[in-house]
């Protein structure tokens, strides 16, 4: 509480003296980053979004799920041991990426294993040999199972994973977070991949409980450094079960012992350095670390980090620019909810939801939370408008995980998914306001700030009822309208076809880099009647999972675009025109499209 109180009086200050948050009051100066100009121009503010598609225009539009006819067949565990250990409750998040680069996304599902680690199960038990299961997608959009044949089944007790290629070699390397050592596997660009944790220094002495990861070039040097948030310390000899009225279940989060997190900075010749303190990001007490993160959200061009913690305090680490961060995440208005409660925080992600040219944070939450969204206002303070937007009306009875903003209509607008689903599988019995299986929700942005719940009404694949996690949104299809894969714990995955979302006109970017092929980090604003529409290429989001790189617009009727300002992670700026609509294009670094 003092703390809290400390961090207050620090924010009102800074409002009330400095006329703005701590990192705009010109104290703590950012230097020019390497090999840019100190001129380069931040995003402008964009214009409010045009009005959305009617919604009898967009009747019709369905989500469907294909999984067991396009052959993704895999029945994922978490464990289920019947003594509630705490590691249960998390597991899993899946990758969505294109790891053999024939242009079609592949998906890899991280998986549980029998607990307490190295139990033998007893007589035949489904699934007492679980893998993390990696599938490719084959030319005619189906998939077979590859997870021998690439190396990537996992080690451990799976929970999250994202890709980025942290050798500059331009090939997708996969990191997955686990409870014990974290697994980093190189891909070798022949369809197979390699572990090298221990060669690339990631393998610790100690015994962690790894949740979500991100890739992101924090100082700008060229290559991809690394964030990983880490849970609890687990014994499962003490971690006995929560009775509520003689029925077992799993005990508060306040009830295990946070640890910190790790940012683990790239040498350059395939290791990393350990710099968590150096960096400051083990200046505040640790959380229970859950989703991250990765983005630039004051617009100086230095990639942020927001970190969603469950049970205590969500962190905001701005980016100094000098190789270190500061927390500000109370200051900001982001570590807390409405009443300055800690919340159950589990996924985020982060998109200029209203067309203001700031970029807002969405959070998702445990049950009676509000799910939040935080509006940055001018001054860069945050204010969570998850109610007054409508999209948080319906989440009280809910346990949220996988969120992402993304167009799933294609009318320039930018709409909202959450899944959802109970970690309690008795909940029923001793909660009549919550269920264990619960349904996902689609939230269909109006254009005015507020949303629209379209669960019911976009399809047969919306009406599912499962426990969901992570999800992972991309263009399975390549037909220009986003997808979203989910993965259920204890149950089958759901593959999300997105049917008709296409209808209106769109733009679809492959960005390439100079220093990094993947370009992650770059920004992509894009002009076309009047309005403007950011899009980001990140490692990770939503819950411990990867979404598709490629960059995905809505552009409802029109045909045309003005221009698409493109701002690399090296902090230099291009522009470029003569996009063409409804198609993919990939746009390279300094030398604008790529002719095909």
């Amino acid at each position: 509480m003092e703390r809290r109180v400390k961090a207050m009086r620090s924010f009102l200050l800074a409002v009330l003296v400095l006329g703005g948050l701590p990192w705009q009051s010109g104290c703590e100066r950012k230097p020019a980053a390497p090999g840019s100009s100190a001129a380069a121009p931040a995003p402008s503010r964009m214009n409010a979004p045009a009005a959305p598609t009617p919604a009898s225009e967009t009747a019709g539009i369905a989500y469907e799920d294909r999984a067991e006819a396009l052959g993704v067949r895999f029945q994922h565990t978490d464990g289920s041991s019947g003594r509630y250990f705490v590691l249960e409750t998390l597991a899993s998040g899946v990758c969505l990426f294109d790891y053999n680069e024939d242009g079609r996304l592949d998906l890899y599902f991280p998986n549980g294993r029998m607990l307490p680690p190295g139990a033998k199960p007893a007589g035949t038990v489904i699934g007492a040999h679980p893998s993390n299961v990696l599938f490719r997608q084959n030319p005619g959009g189906t998939f077979t199972e590859a997870t021998q044949e690439a190396g990537v089944p996992g080690t451990l007790f799976g929970v999250g994973a994202c890709a980025g290629d942290y050798d500059g070699d331009g090939h997708l390397d996969l990191f997955v977070t686990q409870y014990g050592t974290n697994l980093l596997y190189r891909n070798n660009g022949n369809g197979a991949f390699i572990d090298v944790t221990e060669k690339a220094g990631l393998k610790g002495q100690e015994v962690i409980f790894g949740a979500g990861a991100v890739f992101f070039d924090y100082d700008l040097d060229g290559d991809l450094d690394l964030y990983v948030t880490n849970y609890c310390k687990v014994d499962f000899e003490k971690d006995l079960p929560f009775f509520n009225n003689n029925i077992p279940g799993y005990r508060a989060p306040e009830q295990y012992t946070a640890v910190p997190d790790f940012l683990y900075r790239n040498d350059g010749d395939g290791t990393f350095t350990d710099v968590s303190a150096a960096s400051g990001i083990r200046a505040p007490e640790p959380g229970r670390g859950m989703g991250v993160i990765a983005t630039d959200l004051d617009g100086d061009r230095w990639p942020d980090l927001y970190v969603a913690n469950d049970g205590s305090e969500n962190f905001l680490f701005m980016n100094l620019g000098n190789g270190a961060f500061k927390e500000i995440g109370l200051t900001a208005g982001v570590a807390l909810d409405l009443n300055g409660d800690e919340q159950g925080s589990m996924g985020v992600d982060a998109a200029d939801f209203n067309g203001d040219g700031r970029l807002d944070i969405v959070v998702t939450n445990y049950q009676k939370q509000t799910n939040a969204l935080y509006r940055q206002g001018s001054n860069g303070f945050y204010t969570d408008v998850g109610m007054e937007s409508q999209m948080a009306t319906r989440s009280l009875p809910l346990v949220a995980w996988g969120t992402k903003f993304f167009d799933y209509d294609n009318d320039g607008i930018l709409d909202l998914f959450i899944a959802n689903g109970h970690l309690e599988d008795h909940i029923e019995q001793y909660d009549q306001s919550s269920t264990y299986k619960q349904q996902n929700q689609l939230l269909r942005g109006l254009g005015n700030g507020k949303f629209d719940d379209l669960s019911d009404r976009s399809g047969p694949g919306l009406k599912i009822v499962k426990s969901s996690r992570g999800a992972a949104f991309g263009d399975l299809d390549n037909d220009g309208d986003t997808d979203i894969v989910i993965l259920n714990s204890r149950d089958q995955p759901d593959v999300l076809i997105n049917q008709g979302g296409n209808r209106n006109h769109w733009i679809g970017l492959e960005l390439i880099g100079k220093r990094d092929r993947f370009a992650f980090g770059a920004r992509a604003i894009l002009h076309a009647g009047g309005n403007k529409q950011i899009q980001e290429v990140r490692s990770s989001g939503s819950y411990i999972s990867q979404n598709d790189l490629r960059l995905l617009f809505g552009l409802g009727q029109l045909t045309a675009i003005e221009k698409i300002d493109i701002l690399w992670p090296d902090r230099t700026q291009e522009t470029v025109t003569g996009v063409p609509i409804d198609r993919y294009s990939k746009i390279r670094q300094g030398e604008g499209m790529v002719k095909s």
